[in-house]
């Protein structure tokens, strides 16, 4: 019996996660060499669109970016850009290390097409990659979650 509820228990948290990945879109990565306190970026190219399901056409990308452990005194930033004008959002700073809590989100407005997203680790004065999660979503007007492709362009 005490096994059944724990598959239950264990089914039931994969369903929730699941559920909150189908809504939002991350991208786990790292930044850095065990051995170096240099810091360093990894681009990656979003790519907004109608999906043609009926949540209409994309208005906006959103981002945020939480710096996982281990801890580092780095810090982990991330901006979006939109590469047809040099439109950017104001750089977005994880400021405590393996908490629970991403950077503040910002929104850059650009419609459909491609915009960067730049995750960021400072130098610091601790050896070590910093490992991050960043959480994006392309969305219509109205809050819908839109078409969404992505490709790393440069892994530091």
């Amino acid at each position: 019996m005490k096994n059944t509820k724990k598959i239950m228990l264990a089914t039931l948290l994969i369903a929730i996660g699941y559920g909150e990945l189908v809504a939002a879109h991350t991208q786990a990565g790292s930044i850095g060499r065990k051995k170096s306190k240099a810091g360093g970026t990894d681009i990656y190219e979003v790519t907004c669109s109608n999906a043609g399901d009926g949540t209409g056409e994309p208005e906006h990308l959103y981002v945020d970016v939480k710096d996982l452990r281990p801890r580092n005194p780095a810090q982990v930033s991330i901006q979006a850009v939109l590469p047809a004008n040099g439109a950017a959002t104001p750089v977005s700073i994880d400021a405590k290390d393996s908490d629970p809590f991403p950077s503040p989100g910002y929104t850059l407005v650009g419609g459909s097409g491609p915009y960067l997203m730049t995750v960021n680790k400072t130098r610091s004065r601790k050896a070590g990659a910093e490992v991050y999660l960043v959480e994006f979503h392309c969305q219509s007007a109205a809050g819908a979650h839109t078409g969404i492709d992505w490709v790393m362009k440069q892994n530091q």
